[in-house]
């Protein structure tokens, strides 16, 4: 509902609910902060927990993308990822790579 908190990581980053269109939640960040890849959102009204749940975020943001690509054109020798959370994440980065034409993507 409008006005309720919705709390990331048990406060590292907090949002206030500015509206609700349809299934869309739109919010104002109250008290900024890093957001991991599996962030723990607690949802406050009036003060009370009202609900907590597992927020998946990609493991590869848009920005990692673009980080890897500068690196792919830098020539980096190591690109790594952290908090992965499926196999499918490793294959989809080595996949990539190799469509860069990187012959040892996912070589170790």
């Amino acid at each position: 509902s409008v006005g309720d908190a919705i709390l990331v990581d048990g406060g590292m980053v907090n949002f206030r609910v500015d509206s609700v269109e349809g299934p869309d939640v739109i919010c104002s960040c109250t008290d900024p902060g890093i957001l991991l890849p599996k962030a723990n959102l607690t949802f406050h009204r009036e003060g009370r927990l009202v609900r907590a749940r597992n927020a998946m975020l990609p493991t590869i943001s848009p920005k990692d993308w673009m980080d890897i690509d500068f690196a792919i054109e830098n020539g980096a020798d190591l690109i790594a990822v952290s908090f992965v959370k499926t196999a499918e994440t490793i294959n989809h980065l080595k996949s990539y790579l190799k469509s860069k034409c990187l012959p040892k993507a996912g070589a170790a």
